[in-house]
């Protein structure tokens, strides 16, 4: 992996540095030659040692005892020691070579690291790490509504721009994943076996029944940053609105979008304020109440809904929503109604309604009613300057609807989780691009199929970016959904 080459890679450039003296190798004495070949003077290394003191906590803020935390010292020959933090989350370090070193801490799905500090001989450092949620790169896209777009004649060939967003994996250190240009689109393949009890696109979505296979590449990569360092980050109001329809039963058996939610709200400040909400309804064809007490959406707390820059204050409501979880998920309902509670409510620079969720809606009707609702949702979002950003809800049990996913967040963002641990690491980037405070890369595609006219106006390309994380070590890479209607 990354850390384990960039640690090879330091203690040899530090044993060449050294561990090496004497002549060149053809006869020179050491102490110089009429040739000039007199070996170089050692180079100094620090001395002596130090104490490093170290408090860990867990990504809600709790102290987080029995973790394991390393240091790793990289003056001179590499050193490395190892303790198990205390009941209070704290770890002293007492013989810490003096001289650059680093610092992490890990548990399961858990992960924090301070690189490059400089401990001073006989001196003392005291250190704060908190832990966040990790799982594995993933990505997304930003609303592609407002990219220019265009078709060839013959209808074979999309050319279409995305803005890209990474959702960086804390264990492999800092990265700039759109420097290495190795992004690309993911050919699609129409699968036949998905389309019982009805017909479901998996690349080009028509007219009922159509779907096309494409390939292509990207053509150029832009990477934007938004001088985070130099700008102060946008404010934001954010409804964060999770599903508790039955899907979340089978979807998210261990409830990682409860956790992921309190990770996510206790990042909120008075300036960026965030408010709770669930959906769910009763589910007359399965006989399955829903358990909620307001349907279809509940906006906490119930007596007196409202944001809070103290996000905090929610976490037991979000431990009572793992008993509310049953019936059917009215999910175009209850974004309405946030769109008009976030726009009512206390605006910022930015305002969202970020929703948690499979793309399933159990009342719109037929595909055809459902994609005029999407319509309707997405306008009225963008009359009220409110963005709708989708957190896709994958899992084992069966994919989530990208095409209604990306449709949804035309003005926003979307986002996948594959795995359900990765809504943590999810809502942590989504909230840092909201404010401003997250680089994209702006990268343009060109896609071709083999049939003539399959990118016809209207349509909807769905698919997959695909790009390194990690190059040039050991590459790992991360995936991104996309949706993009053929103007």
């Amino acid at each position: 992996m990354r850390r384990a080459a960039v640690v090879l890679l330091l203690t040899a450039i530090a044993l060449a540095a050294g561990g090496c003296s004497g002549g060149s190798g053809n006869g020179a004495a050491s102490g110089g030659s009429a040739g000039g070949n007199t070996a170089p003077p050692p180079i100094a290394q620090p001395a002596g040692r130090g104490t490093v003191a170290v408090t860990v906590k867990d990504a809600l803020g709790a102290p987080a005892g029995g973790v394991k935390v390393t240091l790793l010292s990289l003056s001179g020959l590499s050193e490395q020691l190892e303790a198990v933090a205390d009941a209070g989350g704290r770890v002293e370090f007492r013989d810490a070579r003096s001289g650059l070193f680093s610092v992490s801490a890990e548990a399961p799905d858990l992960y924090a690291a301070v690189y490059n500090r400089t401990l001073p001989a006989g001196g003392a450092i005291a250190l704060d790490l908190t832990m966040e949620p990790t799982s594995g790169p993933t990505g997304g896209t930003l609303g592609s509504d407002f990219i220019t777009n265009k078709v060839s004649d013959d209808g074979r060939t999309f050319e279409f721009t995305l803005l890209l967003a990474d959702v960086a994996d804390p264990r492999l250190g800092p990265n700039d994943p759109w420097g290495n240009q190795d992004v690309r689109v993911v050919a699609c393949v129409p699968d036949p076996g998905n389309d019982l009890p009805r017909f479901h696109s998996d690349c080009v979505s028509g007219p009922d029944g159509f779907d096309a296979g494409y390939e292509g590449q990207a053509v150029s990569i832009t990477s934007l940053d938004p001088l985070a360092a130099y700008i102060p980050a946008r404010t934001v109001s954010s409804a964060l609105l999770l599903d508790q329809s039955a899907s979340v039963i089978v979807r998210d058996p261990a409830d990682d979008r409860l956790y992921a939610a309190k990770y996510f709200l206790g990042l909120a400040k008075d300036d960026s304020p965030v408010v709770l909400a669930a959906f769910a309804s009763d589910d007359a064809r399965a006989g399955q109440a829903g358990l909620l007490p307001r349907k279809p959406v509940t906006v906490f707390p119930i007596e007196d809904p409202k944001f809070t820059g103290d996000g905090r204050s929610y976490f037991s409501t979000v431990d009572q929503l793992a008993s509310l979880e049953g019936g059917a998920a009215p999910l175009f309902a209850a974004i309405d109604r946030m769109i008009d509670f976030v726009y009512a409510g206390d605006r910022r620079e930015t305002n969202a309604v970020i929703v948690v969720t499979d793309g399933r809606d159990d009342s719109c009707g037929g595909r055809r009613a459902c994609r005029d609702a999407i319509d309707r949702l997405t306008a009225k979002g963008r009359a009220a300057g409110v963005q709708i950003v989708t957190v896709g809800l994958g899992g084992a049990a069966a994919e989530p609807d990208y095409e209604t996913l990306g449709l949804l967040a035309r003005f926003g963002a979307t986002f996948v989780a594959r795995d359900p641990k990765q809504l943590g690491p999810i809502l942590g980037t989504v909230r840092a691009l909201l404010q401003d405070m997250k680089p994209t890369a702006e990268v343009a595609f060109r896609i071709q199929s083999p049939l003539a006219g399959t990118f016809a106006s209207g349509r909807t390309v769905i698919g997959t970016v695909r790009y390194a994380t990690t190059c040039p070590f050991d590459c790992e890479y991360a995936e991104a959904p996309f949706v993009v209607r053929v103007p």
